[in-house]
């Protein structure tokens, strides 16, 4: 790895248009997962006959799936599921869109929005370093 390369503890934008958009890595992000699990739902939701009650459940399965995995490793905040549940609905929706005569308006919106999760994971990076204790600060104890 690149020693510039900053790591993140949620995936970029990319990884979350790439689960949009059925193209996610065999190494993907766990959120990027559940985000291409959330994207699976949402696209069967589409079909108004094929929305049950066990998809909307497991979408809400999965939202809190994502809220338990990003609290574990940034604790408090326990909300952003339902961040990557909208992403991943527009993301969805801009695929479909992409493939018909609105391509202009799509784009501007993926810009939009791939912006606004770049400052979502900036502001999670920011919390959880200001969780974290400076490497100089820790005190060890001895026997």
């Amino acid at each position: 790895m690149n020693q510039n390369t900053q790591v993140t503890v949620l995936p970029d934008w990319h990884q979350l248009q790439a689960a949009c958009w059925n193209a996610l890595s065999e190494n993907a992000h766990p959120v990027a997962r559940a985000a291409a699990q959330l994207a699976e739902i949402i696209r069967a939701e589409q079909d108004p006959a094929s929305t049950t009650t066990s998809a909307l459940l497991r979408r809400e399965l999965l939202i809190a799936e994502i809220n338990a995995w990003v609290n574990d490793h940034v604790a408090g905040l326990n909300t952003l599921g339902a961040t990557v549940d909208r992403f991943t609905q527009l993301g969805v929706a801009a695929h479909a869109y992409l493939h018909g005569d609105n391509r202009g308006a799509v784009d501007l919106n993926l810009e939009k929005l791939a912006n606004a999760w770049t400052q979502v994971v900036a502001e999670v990076e920011k919390a959880r370093m200001a969780r974290t204790p400076h490497p100089q600060r820790q005190t060890v104890a001895t026997s």
